[in-house]
């Protein structure tokens, strides 16, 4: 993977990415859970904060830490009906997509490398990862799709 395609955190901003991610905990509780999340979802929040505060730094695009906002604000039509990519990040090397997500929306894949270093593994539009050979139960309870990293698009091709 391209040094271009990789952020490393300085240790305020992984202070305000924490603290922004209890804030959404704390807006999101009582919420329906989407997609059969087991346990409070603190780390999986903070996870998913550190992964869209880096593919916006990365991208040059605006972060807009709000509960419920899982969207990076794109300026420019990336041919997305939207004109929104949604960030989602792992530590398996897995691009998880649900049957819930709109088809034609674009995810960009984040992979924690350390505590302050993620990188842009590949993007894909759902349609690609919503395939029948992809479903698995990576946990008890929550299937989805499971896209491998090698099978997403490199991210120097992501529209822009």
């Amino acid at each position: 993977m391209s040094p271009r395609w990789t952020y490393r955190l300085t240790r305020t901003e992984a202070r305000l990415i924490e603290l922004v991610a209890a804030l959404r905990h704390t807006e999101n509780l009582g919420r329906p859970n989407r997609y059969g999340l087991l346990g409070d979802g603190r780390d999986q929040e903070a996870l998913g904060c550190y992964g869209e505060y880096c593919a916006a730094a990365l991208l040059n695009l605006f972060w807009k830490p709000v509960a419920g906002n899982p969207w990076l604000e794109c300026p420019v039509d990336i041919g997305n009906p939207a004109g929104r990519l949604q960030v989602r990040t792992s530590l398996t090397g897995h691009l998880y997509l649900h049957p819930a997500d709109k088809p034609t929306d674009l995810f960009v894949a984040v992979r924690r490398d350390t505590a302050y270093t993620y990188t842009i593994a590949g993007w894909l539009r759902a349609e690609q990862g919503q395939q029948p050979s992809l479903w698995r139960e990576p946990q008890p309870g929550r299937p989805c799709y499971a896209v491998p990293y090698r099978a997403l698009n490199p991210a120097d091709t992501l529209p822009r």
